[in-house]
This record gives C-alpha cells, structure tokens and sequence, in this order.
C-alpha cells in the first residue's frame, strides 16, 4: 500500500500535477455584463442581391451580408474589394405572362429553376434579363 501511494506522489511530481485549488466564486456584476446574443435574422430593410444572399446596413452604415444556410443564417461584414459580378452567361430567361422563368446550371445535376415577378427581382436577375431582351448590345 506505501508503494502505491508513493508511486502515485512520484507519478503527480513526474507530470507537474498539483492539487486542485478552490476556485473564487464569479462575482454577480460579470453575470449582469454577459448578454446571450439571439439567433441572427434578416432585417425587414435587407435587399435581395442573390437568391438567399441579402444586403442590408447597420445602424452605424456599415454594410453587412445576410445568407440563407441549411443552418440557419449566417451574417458577415461585405467584402471591401468586391467587384461586381460579370452577367452570367449560363442563365437563361423565359417570360410567362408578368413573371420570368429563371433556369441556371446546379452543381449537384439538372437545372435550377425559379420564377420571380418584373418587380421584384435582383440585380444580376434584372442584368441576365435585359441581355435577353437586347442580345445585340452585350456583345
């Protein structure tokens, strides 16, 4: 038994082990201090720029992006450097009746497809569609 225990004080020297010690108790005004952040959600004032990606300004003027996740969504600062996207090439537009049909490669197989009213589409929708309606001028 002698051997155990001193193998064990042996064992807790060899690995720098020290006794636990009692830690002070946290002090009630860092309690208040911490404030739990709720789940991010999308301001009303956001505007679309992708399909799941918004675009909206804080309080401050700083301009954050908003994107749809199968996680929830996820908000970052907007990149400084961001140079605006070439017209996809890829897309093609329908229209059928006051909507346009939308369809683009998927990486995962097949077509994407979504429709969306003259009204409310976004800044690349609106970019593939005008080169749809005057072909010659993107040339």
């Amino acid at each position: 038994m002698k051997r155990m225990a001193i193998g064990l004080i042996f064992g807790m020297m060899a690995f720098g082990q020290q006794p636990a010690k009692a830690k002070p108790a946290p002090k009630p005004a860092a309690k208040a201090a911490v404030k739990k952040a709720g789940p991010v959600t999308i301001p009303k004032d956001a505007k679309e720029i992708y399909p799941g990606t918004f675009r909206a300004l804080d309080a401050k003027g700083v301009p954050w992006l908003y994107t749809k996740t199968p996680f929830g969504i996820m908000k970052g600062p907007e990149p400084k450097d961001q140079q605006p996207d070439p017209i996809p090439t890829d897309w093609t537009v329908k229209e059928e009746g006051g909507n346009l049909l939308f369809e683009r490669p998927w990486p995962f197989g097949g077509v994407k497809r979504w429709t969306k009213s003259k009204d409310d589409l976004t800044e690349t929708e609106k970019a593939v569609w005008e080169r749809q309606q005057n072909p010659q001028a993107s040339r």
